[in-house]
Order: structure tokens, then sequence, then C-alpha cells
């Protein structure tokens, strides 16, 4: 069987090029058995790779049956192996090679196809790419393709140069517009000069065009709301802080004894009952629990002599405002303080010493202040003020924020020798003119002149009517006497309902009266008329102390609007330098320089 093996791989496989078996092998089937997976697959071929490869062409479109007839049929016992031999070597290359030519045909016009697509149907640039892929114009397509990578290089740039146009566009859009579209001078690749100084300048430029257009009456107007609502609200946030953290630190028993004080001092009333003393005793010694409690006290120098035990009661600083008003009754309070703030203007009315005479004032210092410095300045005529200023270097403000300057500069150059500095701005304040002289036909008698008061009374009257007056609050001075306010405010009692007058704030009386309050219109009668025989006596500043300190108060009230009311001529009833004078000149016309009249 061996040799017979041997013969037939010698007849079959060694014809088709495969190496012999040597002659001297005992075992041929050894060295033949490494062919056993060769021949396998040679004899799996038809079934296991051509079956597959032939289902491949047909399923890619290859007409196979129609390509097969094209090999003629050949007389052989294997025909069909050598026609299909044929068809594969000869044949199928050619028409495979065509069938790939013709895919990457239909590839390139596809891309051809999304290249023009791609161009889009504008002009320019892409119109150049877009005619050169139509026409299959190489070297069009390169020029424009390197432009279009130069342009694609600078597409950061295009980037930030938007984004910038995007910003500068919102608040300034016509530079905008003007940059994006390269208008002249805008085209060139820099800009004009200094683009921070242009902007600085075109901002201020703006800016004062702006101000231009502005009301400067709207503005003080709405200043003037603004700074009044801002001073309320603080107002009332400081009040509501303050008790709040008063309610926090307070004790029950600091509560009881500030109850007890209030309804005492209730009870005390006017001060004129019998149980007034025993009250007065039982409220000071429940003042010392009730001054742990509440840190700030505030009241009238009177109350205070009937309120505190100096013995008991201490204070660390003790303020005293309005003391060139204060008479010696406010030592008692100065008594009490650590350290003490005399607040005051030894310009403006000093005590008056009613029901006091000079040798009783004399007669006691002479008892009880025996080598006291300054001694006989102790009366009833020298303020509280006046004591601490013969004792200690004062600090002078300068600064007026009540009245508008053509009010207050009567009294700055009357007692301040004009170094008072108003900062209230006049062009806010819509009551004009700021001060106001009238002359009426009217005579005293005694210390009220009828006519004055009736004009007086009319002049409130006909403001309160007023739109530019809807919020303002009046006040009536008498520069002689009391008895003329009083009347004044007869007529105006009569005249007004109550809640009016109560609206309005109104408030008739004398300088002294008036010292230390304010008044948004005012209005001064001087009550004097005419003398028969010429002219009245001099009212002068050097002469008398008391008459220019009234006079300095009474027309330093307003805030807005000052009428001077009187029924003299200045140039005929009343002397050069006589203060009535002075005041009636200035309110007729606050411009002119201050003169001696």
């Amino acid at each position: 069987g061996r040799n017979a093996l041997r013969e037939r791989w010698e007849r079959q496989m060694v014809a088709l090029g495969a190496p012999p078996v040597g002659g001297s092998d005992p075992e041929p089937e050894r060295f033949l058995r490494q062919f056993i997976p060769q021949i396998e697959g040679l004899l799996g071929w038809w079934e296991g790779r051509w079956r597959s490869f032939e289902a491949d062409l047909v399923t890619e479109g290859l007409r196979w049956a129609e390509l097969r007839e094209l090999v003629p049929p050949i007389q052989d016992r294997y025909g069909d192996l050598l026609r299909l031999a044929e068809l594969l070597t000869e044949l199928l290359p050619t028409v495979l090679a065509a069938e790939e030519d013709r895919r990457t045909l239909v590839a390139l016009r596809r891309s051809f196809h999304q290249w023009e697509e791609a161009c889009g149907g504008g002009g320019g640039l892409a119109a150049q790419l877009r005619t050169a892929i139509a026409e299959r114009e190489t070297v069009a397509y390169a020029e424009a393709h390197g432009r279009l990578l130069a342009l694609y290089t600078l597409q950061q740039e295009m980037a930030l140069r938007a984004a910038l146009l995007g910003r500068l566009e919102p608040v300034a859009p016509a530079l905008a517009a003007a940059i994006r579209l390269r208008t002249e001078p805008h085209g060139a690749d820099r800009p004009m000069g200094d683009p921070v100084a242009a902007w600085r300048w075109r901002i201020l430029d703006d800016e004062l065009d702006r101000r231009g257009l502005q009301s400067l009456v709207t503005l003080q107007e709405r200043i003037a709301m603004l700074t009044t609502q801002l001073q309320a609200a603080t107002a009332e946030l400081v009040e509501r802080r303050a008790w709040a953290a008063q309610a926090r630190r307070t004790s029950l028993e600091q509560r009881l004894a500030l109850q007890g004080w209030k309804q005492t001092m209730r009870k005390i009333g006017k001060g004129t009952g019998k149980r007034v003393p025993a009250l007065q005793a039982e409220a000071r010694a429940k003042m010392r629990l009730c001054q742990s409690a509440v840190p700030v006290w505030i009241m009238p120098l009177a109350r205070v002599a009937e309120s505190f035990d100096p013995e008991q009661n201490r204070f660390d600083v003790v303020i005293i405002d309005e003391a060139s008003q204060a008479d010696l009754l406010a030592l008692t309070a100065l008594y009490m303080g650590e350290q003490l703030v005399i607040v005051g203007d030894d310009e403006q009315v000093s005590p008056e010493a009613v029901g006091q005479t000079a040798l009783g004032a004399a007669a006691l210092i002479q008892e009880h202040l025996k080598g006291i410095p300054n001694a006989q300045n102790y009366d009833a005529l020298f303020s509280v003020y006046d004591l601490a200023k013969s004792a200690f270097e004062g600090v002078s403000l300068r600064e007026h924020f009540r009245s508008v300057e053509p009010i207050i500069q009567f009294s700055n150059q009357l007692s301040y020798g004009g170094k008072i500095k108003p900062l209230r701005d006049a062009s806010g304040v819509a009551r004009r003119p700021h001060t106001v002289a009238i002359k009426v036909e009217g005579q005293s008698v005694g210390k009220v002149n009828e006519t004055e008061a009736q004009m007086v009374a009319s002049l409130l009257l006909a403001a309160c009517a007023e739109p530019a007056y809807a919020e303002a609050t009046f006040g009536v001075i008498s520069l002689v006497g009391g008895e003329q306010a009083e009347r004044i405010g007869q007529i105006l009692q009569r005249e007004m309902t109550p809640q009016e007058f109560f609206r309005r704030r109104i408030l008739c009386g004398t300088a002294a009266q008036l010292q230390g309050d304010e008044r948004d219109v005012v209005f001064l009668s001087l009550v004097h008329g005419p003398g028969a025989t010429g002219p009245l006596r001099l009212l002068s500043e050097g002469k008398e102390r008391s008459t220019q300190k009234r006079f300095n108060v009474a027309a330093s009230r307003a805030r807005d609007q000052l009428w001077v009311v009187h029924s003299v001529n200045p140039e005929t009833d009343l002397k050069p330098g006589d203060l009535r004078r002075r005041l009636i000149v200035h309110a007729a016309n606050p411009a002119l320089p201050e003169r001696e009249g």
C-alpha cells in the first residue's frame, strides 16, 4: 500500500508542483500527513471560498452569469474550471478595475457637489471657489483656496474684532458701525489718535450736554426732598435702635422706677398743689434708679431742679443749649456734671432779670460769693454763656445752614463781622424774593400798631393760599414788646381754623421767644410809627447791646423768606446808623453793600 501511495503521489501531486516522496522513505505517509490541511482546503475551495466570493460579487452588483458567458467553452475534461480560471485571471480584474474607477468617479462628483454647496450662493471668494469647482479649473481653485487658508488663519482675530465691536455697539452704535463698515476715517488697521483720550473727551462732552439740559430748580428740589427723607429715616433708625438697646439693658427694678417717676411728675403737673413738695421729693428719690436706666436726659432747667438731687445724681457730661438765655439757675445743672459743654451765642438775647433789682443782686453777691473770681458777674443779667466765656476759651462755629444768604447777611454784618459762611444754596428755594420790605401808613398806640398787625395777618393768610407756600411754616416777631405779636395772633386765630394754625406751626412772639427756633417764612413788625417832631430816637448797635441782640435774633429766624413790615420812612423818620433803618434798607435790597444808613 505504501508503494501505491508513493506512486499515486508522484502521478497526481508532483505533476502539480508538490515535492516528491523520497524512494528510501519506508513510511511515506508520515511525510505526506503534513499536506492534509492544504489538500482539504483545496478540495473544499469550491464550497468554502468560491461560493462566498461569488455571492459577494453578485451583492456588489456584478452580473456574474452574463460575465461568465463572455468566456467561450473549452473542449477539455476540466473545461469549466479552465473557463473559470480564464475569467478570474483575464476578464474579472478588468471589470473590477472599471468598477473601482466608476465608484471613485461617483465619490469625486459627490465631493464636488458638497464643495459647491459649501461655497454657498455669495460672491467674492466663495464665488471664485464655486466657479473653479464647476469648471474644474485647478489653477483658479488653488489660488482661491490659498486665499481661503490665509483668511482662515485670521479667524481668531476676526472673532476678537467681532467681540470688541459687540461690546462697543451698545454704548457707541455709530462708532461701532463706522468701524465695522470701515467708513473713513475708521477704515485703517489702527485707530486715529489716542482712543482712550477721545473716549474720555466724548463722555465728558455728553455729560456736560446732559447736565446742561437738567433743571437746576428740579435738582435742588429733589436734593432737598431726599435730604429731608434721609434725615427722617436716619432719625427714626437711631431712635428705634437706641430704644431697642435701652429696653434690653433696663432691669425690672429700673422700669418700675421709671414708671413711678413718670406718674409722680404727672401728679405734680403745674406745681401748684399742696402735695407738690412731697411729690417732688419722691420724684428725686426715684431718679437715682431712673438715671442709671436712661443714659441721656433732656429737659428744661426748671425741671432739672425739680427732678434731680445734686448730692445723688451725677452725669459724665452736662450740655446747656441756648446758654445765652440761661440765667444763674443753670448752675444747678452744671454742678452735677463731670464735664460741661456750654452752647450759646452772646450776640443773641440774654436773660432779662424780670422782677429783680440790681441792689438786691449785689447784696446777695456780697453775702454769699466772697472769694469767688468775677463774683460781680453772678447777677440775673449775666447768662451762663457769659460766665463760661469769662473763664474758658470758646470754639466759634462759622458755618450757617438755616437761612439763605440774603437773609442771614444782615445779622452776619451786624453782629459777626461778616465771618459767617452761609452754606445753604438759595437756588433751590422757590419762595422769592428772599427779603421783602412793606411800608404801611400806620401809627403805634402804646406797643401796638394796628395797621401793621392787619398787614402782617393779611400777608400770612394770603401766603397760605399760594401753592409756593403749600407746606411752609410761619413765624411772627414783634420788635417792640409782646403786645403786637399777641394782637397779630388774635387776628390769625380768628381767620384760620385751629387745624391750619397748628399745621403751619404759627408762632407769634418776641425775638426772645423765637430764639433757638426757626420757620420757613418770618414776618417782622417794627411797630414804631413816624415821630411827630422829627426822626425817632436812635437805636444803634454801639449804645444798646440788648437792642442789637434782639434785631440779630429776629432777622435770623427765617429759612426761606423774611418780610419786614414798617410804618416809617427810613430816609426821613430814622437817623443814619439806626438799626431799624439798616434792617429796612437790607430787606428792600439785600444785594446792596451794607451801609450804616
